[in-house]
């Protein structure tokens, strides 16, 4: 039997294991430790609710596979659905008041989802660590427009004919609401803090690694034409490109720091030369901030030293290091 992780086979070791089920509250466990969310199992590419996988014996199973995301990645997937069914209660309403009624089924399921709206902007709520009530949109705060849907819930349910066409149609500013409510939060710095904080998954962090090792000759020219535009007065290009090394810097830095808790691999432990690659990582982290302080100082001259003589020397050394540690995931 193989075992996956978001399709990637993983090396995961059996001990008292018998079932599906079995293994799913190990990677549950395994997932929590790692503040990551375990979506679905998939068995023989079946897919299950992780919390509702079968009994399935392990030796009939060919392949047992887990959809793993971090808690970003959800709240942001989660938001997008939440627009999505907006727009279509949206489209819904329209042609509703238009053909002047509604099905009692119709009508239901738009209950129900009114319903699963409300609980969606609970959850992400939650997780970003805000208060409904203590947020506002417009002239009201977020607290308000959910009693203001659940009202609506309320108002359409069981209802038929041409008399909800104006329970409807009063309807529409409240998913209108909605809807740019979670546009908003989609926008917000919580959920930017949340996507700086969050840890990925085990195959995201390997993909930004594969990325940076990729990049990486490319990112040693672009400190060179950084140096020689800042040296040649094109101030403007400089920065520019400035801004694109330092993303490229943020990604790796960020994956570093998720890789020990992820894969229990200690950076201190990928040696070369007997330098560590904790070393290099934290002296490149000095190094960035000698930046800051001489662009806020305008100092053109050590910047061009610091990015022609520190950072591209440790930069033309780090694909080695990579290396070494994909090997090692």
């Amino acid at each position: 039997m193989i075992i996956q992780i978001n399709g990637h086979t993983a090396d995961f070791e059996l001990e008292n294991e018998r079932t599906a089920r079995d293994v799913a509250e190990s990677v549950t466990h395994w997932v929590k430790e790692r503040n990551l969310i375990l979506m679905e199992v998939q068995i023989d590419g079946e897919p299950s609710v992780a919390s509702e996988t079968p009994d399935t014996p392990l030796d009939a199973i060919d392949t047992l596979n887990f959809i793993v995301q971090s808690q970003a990645d959800v709240v942001i997937s989660s938001l997008n659905e939440g627009i999505g069914y907006c727009d279509r209660a949206l489209r819904f309403i329209a042609r509703a008041t238009e053909d002047a009624g509604a099905r009692p089924d119709e009508l239901e399921r738009l209950a129900a989802g009114i319903d699963w709206l409300v609980s969606l902007l609970d959850t992400v709520l939650q997780v970003l660590a805000v208060a409904p009530a203590d947020v506002k949109y417009r002239d009201a705060t977020l607290e308000e427009y959910k009693m203001k849907l659940a009202s609506l819930r309320d108002d359409i349910a069981g209802g038929a004919g041409t008399a909800i066409t104006e329970t409807l149609e009063a309807g529409r500013e409240r998913f209108e609401a909605f809807r740019n409510i979670f546009r908003m939060i989609l926008m917000s710095d919580n959920l930017q803090t949340l996507v700086a904080t969050s840890i990925e998954s085990p195959d995201a962090l390997v993909g930004h690694l594969r990325d940076v090792r990729a990049g990486l000759p490319a990112q040693v020219q672009n400190l060179e034409d950084i140096a020689a535009a800042f040296q040649g007065g094109r101030d403007a290009e400089g920065a520019e490109k400035l801004n694109g090394f330092i993303d490229f810097m943020y990604t790796y830095i960020r994956t570093c720091h998720q890789i020990p808790p992820i894969f229990r691999i200690d950076l201190e432990g990928i040696i070369l030369d007997g330098t560590s690659l904790e070393d290099i990582n934290a002296d490149l982290t000095e190094k960035l901030n000698m930046i800051v302080e001489v662009m806020e100082n305008n100092d053109i001259i050590s910047l061009t030293d610091i990015l022609e003589y520190e950072i591209k020397p440790a930069f033309e050394g780090l694909g080695r290091y990579i290396d070494e540690l994909l090997k090692a995931l």
